[in-house]
């Protein structure tokens, strides 16, 4: 891995780091196109390498960036070649294909079309499943699409649906050596989501065994997923227990896990810069 920055790959991945940097940097500093001028360079460096895939990245990239600005003709436009472009070398199974259809529910979400927006999402799971099969990762980011948009909509029963599967296949995955770490934290934030769902529909029973396994599998995650994701699904975990418990008439319980959820925040936002009501948004 060294040595890969002293190749011709890796002294390109860094300037295009660079790039995007000082791209990220003019945005922050007012100049709201820098973003789209940095997607449009790309753009044009991969049409003149004559690399079908490179022109399928980039034009979908540049599509993402105009749907931020709500350009959502040419947007559209973009993911529909990056599209045709994947189809023709990837097969309708491949990375930037199915991440066109995604795209595509996406902008029709934004422009308030739930009708084709769901058929989007449903097209892209639908595909991963036959190209790639029933039980392949791949089809559990397909679902976690779909079950965001359904949270959206606030269709409980559907997400919840969603969810389940997820669980399910990360849960078969776990064991394989290349998908161990992912697996391990998409389990523990899928347990989390299910459990705040739960207890929302009022399985309390189902909601309490799931935030037992959260709480007891989150002190044997490893990894950088662990750093970066495992405090803020605790602490959303103690706020989800202690309310069930709550509601439940077990205050003394409650407080003790209340106390937790606390200290946890402390760490995480130590100048309490976060909303106050971002755990509740969240689960």
């Amino acid at each position: 891995m060294y040595l890969f920055w002293f190749t011709k790959s890796g002294r390109e991945a860094i300037r295009q780091m660079r790039h995007l940097e000082n791209a990220q940097k003019a945005r922050n500093g007012g100049d709201k196109t820098a973003m789209e001028r940095l997607w449009r360079e790309d753009l044009a460096r991969a049409e003149a390498s004559g690399e079908p895939v490179e022109r399928a990245r980039a034009l979908s990239l540049l599509g993402t960036e105009l749907m931020n600005q709500e350009q959502y003709g040419d947007a559209e436009r973009l993911f529909r070649q990056s599209q045709e472009i994947a189809r023709q070398t990837e097969g309708p199974g491949g990375y930037w294909s199915l991440g066109a259809s995604r795209h595509l529910g996406l902008l029709a979400d934004k422009q308030g079309r739930e009708a084709d927006a769901e058929a989007r999402f449903l097209e892209a799971l639908h595909t991963t499943e036959k190209e790639l099969g029933p039980e392949h990762h791949r089809v559990a980011f397909e679902l976690l699409g779909l079950a965001n948009f359904y949270h959206r909509h606030g269709r409980r029963t559907d997400e919840i649906v969603a969810v389940e599967r997820i669980l399910a296949i990360h849960e078969r995955q776990k064991n394989d050596p290349q998908f161990a770490q992912v697996s391990q934290s998409m389990i523990l934030s899928s347990l989390g989501r299910l459990a705040a769902l739960y207890a929302k529909e009022g399985r309390d029973e189902k909601s309490e065994a799931l935030y037992g396994r959260v709480i007891e599998q989150s002190a044997e995650m490893k990894g950088p997923l662990a750093k970066t994701m495992g405090a803020t699904l605790l602490a959303g975990t103690y706020h989800g227990y202690a309310k069930l418990l709550r509601k439940r008439g077990e205050n003394d319980a409650a407080a003790h896990y209340e106390e937790q959820f606390e200290k946890l925040m402390k760490r995480i936002d130590p100048k309490g810069l976060m909303a106050s009501d971002w755990v509740d948004q969240e689960w």
